[in-house]
């Protein structure tokens, strides 16, 4: 069982991360293939995005090394690259009069492999960018060993990386983050939540937040909820799982545990070496809660009174 948990989790973050560096984009037909436009970036530069008439609906960057920023605005359907520097290959910014697409890694057909072994061998490609986009645009981030801060996306947000870490901060929407060693810090999210790693912790604070899907295979997770109605399924192998729920809320939560302790809201679950955890509700149930892991800690706490914290402090 650890086994099969551990492989299923590295499969779907690989092929998560793959997709996004390598994808075709088959949406594309021959109107828009004319109006493309493409530029090669050696150096500092910076490109306004987007004519009269257009919107950037889609964006969607794959980069090996360096940083990525990505901002929102809503007084513009345009987008600005800011380009402040690219080391090794040239960066590939295309534009249709819809989807701005920023790239660095090498052309579709090579495997993801293959894209990291740049990291490792004597070839070092990276670049550093700013990025400002429409906030209802869709974002679609993939690193590998760069790191990358997006803000401000009110639709869809996918970030996928190996072992860069990634900051996701004031999101809404469909939520989709993947990690293989990088870890996953975000902030004040709402929506729905995705969110997978191998030994990259995810940390989530302060977030609203239905459903939510988390697994691990030896990173930890940290998860403080705002709103006391959600579905919220969590997996890990070795890594513990802490969650932390609002004051006065009412909850149904099912933990399993071999070997890590599984303690709700300060009770520990009984049960014998190998079949720990259990099933306990409280008042209306609304916050549903279904934890596995192997040997990681299962803990579940109420948040700080308000009145309380401020005592204490």
């Amino acid at each position: 069982m650890p086994d099969t948990q551990c492989q299923t989790i590295i499969d779907e973050t690989q092929i998560a991360i793959y997709r996004v560096l390598h994808k075709h984009d088959t949406s594309r037909n021959l109107k828009e293939s004319k109006m493309s436009e493409k530029w090669e970036i050696t150096g500092p530069r910076v490109l306004d995005i987007g004519d009269d008439g257009e919107r950037v609906r889609k964006f969607a960057v794959g980069l090996v090394g360096g940083h990525i920023d990505v901002v929102t605005h809503d007084d513009s359907p345009t987008a600005r690259v800011e380009v402040h520097e690219v080391v090794g290959r040239p960066l590939k910014v295309t534009w249709n009069g819809s989807k701005l697409k920023i790239s660095q890694v090498k052309d579709d057909g090579d495997s993801l492999w293959d894209t990291i072994k740049q990291v490792t061998g004597n070839r070092r490609d990276a670049a550093r960018i700013s990025v400002s986009i429409p906030e209802d645009a869709t974002a679609s981030v993939s690193t590998v060993s760069a790191t990358s801060v997006i803000s401000g996306t009110r639709a869809t947000t996918r970030a996928n990386t190996v072992s860069g870490d990634m900051t996701v901060d004031d999101i809404e929407g469909t939520i989709d983050l993947n990690a293989v060693s990088g870890s996953i810090e975000a902030h004040a999210l709402s929506g729905t939540l995705r969110a997978n790693a191998v030994s990259g912790e995810i940390t989530v604070h302060r977030s609203r937040l239905d459903p939510i899907k988390l697994n691990t295979v030896s990173g930890d997770v940290t998860l403080d909820l705002l709103g006391g109605r959600s579905v919220i399924s969590s997996s890990s192998v070795s890594g513990d799982v802490t969650l932390r729920i609002p004051q006065g809320g009412g909850y149904s939560v099912q933990v399993h545990s071999i070997s890590g302790h599984a303690i709700v809201d300060g009770m520990e679950l009984g049960g014998k070496p190998g079949a720990r955890g259990g099933q306990v509700e409280d008042g209306d149930g609304a916050l549903k809660v279904t934890a596995n892991s192997v040997s990681g800690d299962v803990v579940i706490l109420r948040a700080v009174a308000p009145d309380l914290q401020k005592a204490e402090s």
